[in-house]
């Protein structure tokens, strides 16, 4: 008999026969055609060689998917039956008759190790599979195995499920930091006066700190004094001043709480900062030294 010279529904019908042996089986394996290779591989007299033939080369149509599901359902499939659909299962999601037949070579009694970890790790098997895999693998051969691996896949999502949720707080922390500096480079920007009063006078510190990144750092001091005879009385005052002039240039930036003047003379300053009711106010992170500064309208 040769299944191309029958037609379709004949070879069906000879596939579908209880009385067709072996050899004629084995032939209708050859077809080609899967409803007739569907019936083969249900047939009583099927043997190994034969359900190794009924393979599909894909899994690009549902005939084929059907096919599949049936070898993986059918304890006489042989291992290199199993891994040839393992290969094709994988790449495609898992639904309908493909969903069975990777639930079905994952508790089949020739599955090895190495097809189950391929399906488990697969992008289809979500958790609904896995819980369904776990209650169909009770007392099969390789049921210690899979609820192992399942197990293991479990704790590993959970493992990744922490660092996702770790990563995304971290992810809304540096937005934070990062409106916060944004925040802070904005409120710095400006010509910023300091003022030391002492006895007979006093000294002014000025710092620019330009929206373009330029800085401009200068100092400044007042005297005065009271004029009085030699009998102490007074006779007047006199008070001399010596404009501010620049100290030194270079450029500035705020990160956070932490203002840094890196000046053209390699001067590094380094400053914490606070805003309080239109104030900047300093600590020098090297002297620690405390000024309060106002800002010039």
């Amino acid at each position: 008999m040769s299944s191309s010279g029958n037609s379709l529904q004949d070879q069906l019908d000879l596939a579908l026969s209880p009385l067709t042996d072996a050899s004629k089986l084995g032939i209708l394996a050859e077809s080609g055609y899967e409803p007739v290779q569907l019936a083969v591989v249900n047939h009583p007299n099927v043997t190994v060689r034969i359900l190794n033939k009924c393979v599909p080369p894909s899994l690009d149509t549902i005939a084929q998917r059907r096919l599949a599901a049936a070898l993986a359902r059918h304890k006489l499939t042989p291992v290199h039956a199993l891994d040839a659909l393992t290969d094709m299962v994988v790449k495609i999601r898992f639904e309908g008759d493909l969903r069975d037949a990777c639930m079905d070579i994952c508790i089949h009694s020739h599955t090895r190790d190495r097809m189950i970890r391929k399906i488990l790790n697969a992008p289809g098997a979500n958790s609904s599979f896995r819980n369904d895999l776990w209650k169909r693998c009770e007392n099969k051969t390789n049921e210690a195995f899979i609820r192992s691996l399942l197990s293991q896949i479990k704790q590993r999502h959970k493992q990744l499920q922490g660092i996702k949720k770790e990563a995304t707080q971290t992810e809304s922390a540096n937005s934070t930091t990062c409106t916060d500096q944004a925040e802070s480079q904005s409120r710095c920007i400006g010509h910023w006066i300091y003022e030391e009063f002492y006895s007979g006078g006093h000294t002014e510190l000025h710092m620019l700190l330009a929206a373009d990144g330029d800085c401009l750092y200068s100092s400044g001091t007042r005297l005065s004094m009271t004029l009085v005879d030699s009998m102490g009385n007074w006779q007047g005052c006199a008070e001399a001043a010596s404009n501010a002039r620049p100290d030194g240039r270079g450029r500035w930036h705020c990160n956070g709480n932490v203002l840094t003047l890196e000046m053209e003379d390699d001067t590094y300053i380094e400053y914490e900062v606070l805003f309080d009711r239109g104030h900047l106010i300093t600590t020098n992170t090297t002297n620690h030294t405390r000024r309060i500064w106002s800002k010039q309208a």
